[in-house]
C-alpha cells in the first residue's frame, strides 16, 4: 500500500510553510499585508522497510539477506542461537514447535510415583492408562500434583546413567534437563560433584484409614520399643500394658512379658501364634530354597553374597 500524500500551505512570498491554511504571519508582522497561504500537494516519505527486505520487493534468496545489525539476547541453548542468528531481538517473538517429549527421555524400566494411589509405575505403564505425577514448582520448589497430558515413546537411543551418594540411579538420555543450582541443565553436561534436585520425601499417606490399633503399635515401636529382630516395647504404664494386649489380639499374636531386673518397667514382645513346628518347618523350606538358587547360579556362598552386595553371614 503506498503512502498517502500530504497538504502542505505556503506563502508565495516569503516561503513560509505551514500545515494548516491561513495568512502568512511572517509577512505580517514585516510588513503588515495579509497574505493568504497556498495549498501545495507534498508526497510522503516512503516507509523505511525492515532489515534485509530488497528496494525492489522481488523476493532474494535467503543467502543473499543482508539482516541489520541488531541486540540480540542469547537463550543459553547454543543449537537454538545458532537458529536464531544469535539469540532472540529484543521485543520480538519466537516460536517453537516441536513433538511432545522432545529433549527429555528415561529408560522404560524407570519407576514413576502416582501421587493419586500411591503406586511406584514402570514409566511405560502411563502409555495406557490415565495417571498423575509429582511436578515441582520452580518458584516454592514444593511438589505438587499433575495430570499426564501425553506420553510420547522415541524408541532407541544413547542412555546415560547418573548415581547420587545416596546410592539414588536415573538412566536417561544425555539430552534429559535436570533441576541444579544453576537452573535446568542437560544430564550428559553434568559432571562429577554437580548437585542436583531430589526430593527428601513423597507428599502421599494413602487413602486408606489406618485401624488404632495400627497407630498405636507405631507409636509406641518409636517411643520405647525396636523392630529389628522382632517387636519389643519397654514400658512401665499400665495403659500402654492395656494396649499392647488389644494390639497383639487384633494382629493375632500373642504377648509375652518379660521382667526387667530391679527396674519396674517391664519388656513386652509380640509373638506370633504358630507353633515352633510350623517355624521349624517354614525354615527348612526357606534354606532348601537357598541351595536350589545357589546351585542354579552356579556359584558359591561367598560369591554369591558378593554380587548380592550383601552380608556371607545372612546366608
Amino acid at each position: 500500500m503506498s503512502p498517502r500524500a500530504s497538504s502542505v500551505y505556503r506563502c508565495q512570498e516569503c516561503g513560509f510553510a505551514s500545515p494548516k491554511p491561513g495568512t502568512c504571519p511572517d509577512c505580517l508582522r514585516a510588513s503588515g499585508a495579509y497574505v493568504q497561504l497556498v495549498e501545495e500537494r507534498a508526497e510522503a516519505p516512503a516507509r523505511a522497510r525492515r532489515g534485509g527486505a530488497p528496494a525492489s520487493g522481488r523476493p532474494q534468496p535467503l543467502k543473499d539477506v543482508v539482516l541489520d545489525a541488531g541486540e540480540r539476547l542469547p537463550t543459553g541453548i547454543a543449537e537454538l542461537d545458532r537458529v536464531l542468528g544469535g539469540g532472540v531481538v529484543r521485543g520480538s517473538l519466537v516460536l517453537i514447535g516441536g513433538e511432545p517429549g522432545a529433549g527429555k527421555c528415561v529408560t522404560g524400566d524407570t519407576r514413576v510415583f502416582d501421587p493419586a494411589t500411591g503406586d511406584y509405575l514402570p514409566i511405560t505403564a502411563l502409555r495406557d492408562r490415565a495417571a498423575s505425577v509429582l511436578s515441582i514448582d520452580e518458584k516454592s520448589l514444593l511438589l505438587h500434583r499433575s495430570s499426564v497430558q501425553v506420553f510420547h515413546e522415541r524408541g532407541i537411543h544413547r542412555v546415560i546413567e547418573l548415581r547420587t551418594r545416596l546410592g539414588r540411579t536415573l538412566r536417561c538420555t544425555p539430552d534429559h534437563p535436570l533441576l541444579t543450582e544453576d537452573g535446568w541443565q542437560q544430564a550428559g553436561s553434568l559432571k562429577c560433584g554437580a548437585r542436583i534436585a531430589s526430593p527428601r520425601t513423597l507428599p502421599h499417606f494413602g487413602h486408606e484409614a489406618m485401624t488404632d490399633e495400627s497407630i498405636k503399635l507405631i507409636a509406641s515401636i518409636l517411643s520405647d520399643g525396636s523392630a529389628q529382630s522382632a517387636i519389643d516395647v519397654t514400658t512401665a504404664l499400665s495403659g500402654v500394658q492395656d494396649d499392647l494386649r488389644a494390639i497383639a489380639d487384633a494382629f493375632g499374636m500373642r504377648l509375652t512379658a518379660y521382667e526387667k531386673p530391679r527396674n519396674a518397667a517391664r519388656q513386652y514382645r509380640f509373638v506370633s501364634m504358630n507353633d515352633a513346628a510350623d517355624r521349624a518347618d517354614a525354615r527348612r523350606e526357606f534354606a532348601a530354597a537357598l541351595r536350589r538358587t545357589r546351585r542354579n547360579l552356579h556359584c558359591s556362598w561367598q560369591e554369591w553374597a558378593r554380587r548380592a552386595n550383601g552380608s556371607f553371614g545372612l546366608l
